[in-house]
């Protein structure tokens, strides 16, 4: 029969790397470590985003319940960080714990933000766009970004995300594809803003071409709403090409086929905050 009280109370904790590893050695039977999700704790302490608040809990013969993760990273950081420390929890509190569903990072932007939008972009939109450009062009490890991180990169291409705003929330099936929309947010920096309002008025069906090199944007946008590709790689390749057939569409010439073999065209690694490669 489960326990229907007990002695339980909680305090507020400065936790540093010492006292985190002491807590640490308590940590008994617990879930296998998610290495990404300490990573990304981490990266928040060490850039000063963590926030107070989240909680560490022990049972009653002082074993760690619940706060391994956080623990790991104050450890890793070596930045010590406030939790609200809860003893005396029974074992059968275990039930509990972690079963319900996870937050994603998008609701956690809509909680703190109190929006779904962001910059003219629905929230969900945006991550993903960030998340692609910086899988892209940084690896794919350095997509798992945290809800901060996010909200650091949504400011820094703010003007980008205002800019697409109007295209990619028109209603129009298969080219909404993250790859496609964070090409031409990458694009936007270097061209001419005019003549990318032109490409994207043509690409979303606002208006038909009025000349070949338009005819060509339109058959590229056909083509990304028949294409079926998933995965890593489909990714990679759908960024190239729209991103050599903006490049085209600059030039004023009309591609008859769309290749992904030039590489990054217009890039923007440096803008959001990431060094290039030496």
């Amino acid at each position: 029969m489960l326990k229907k009280s007990t002695n339980i109370y909680a305090s507020i904790e400065t936790v540093d790397v010492e006292t985190a590893r002491q807590y640490l050695e308590r940590n008994n039977g617990n879930r296998s470590v998610n290495k990404n999700r300490v990573d990304n704790y981490a990266r928040d302490m060490q850039a000063g985003h963590w926030t107070p608040g989240s909680s560490i809990g022990f049972f009653e013969n002082g074993e760690l319940a619940d706060g391994q993760h956080r623990l790991l990273a104050v450890a890793q950081s070596g930045v010590p960080a406030s939790f609200v420390v809860i003893r005396n929890l029974p074992f059968e509190s275990k039930l509990n714990h972690n079963t319900g569903m996870v937050q994603t990072a998008c609701a956690s932007i809509k909680m703190t933000t109190g929006s779904n939008m962001v910059h003219g972009v629905r929230v969900n939109q945006a991550s993903s766009f960030v998340r692609t450009i910086v899988e892209i062009e940084v690896g794919v490890k350095a997509a798992l970004l945290t809800p901060s991180e996010l909200i650091e990169k949504f400011d820094l291409i703010s003007d980008a995300l205002l800019f697409i705003a109007p295209y990619v929330n028109s209603k129009r099936k298969g080219i909404s594809a993250a790859a496609i929309w964070s090409a031409i947010i990458s694009a936007s920096y270097v061209t001419d803003k005019q003549k990318m309002s032109a490409f994207c008025e043509v690409f979303t069906g606002k208006r038909n071409a009025v000349n070949a090199c338009e005819s060509m944007v339109m058959r590229f946008a056909q083509l990304m709403i028949t294409t079926s590709q998933t995965g890593y790689l489909a990714r990679v390749e759908v960024w190239l090409k729209t991103q050599r057939c903006i490049k085209a569409f600059m030039k004023g010439q009309s591609l008859t086929k769309f290749y992904a073999n030039e590489g990054t065209v217009y890039s923007l690694r440096e803008k959001l905050g990431f060094p290039n490669e030496k």
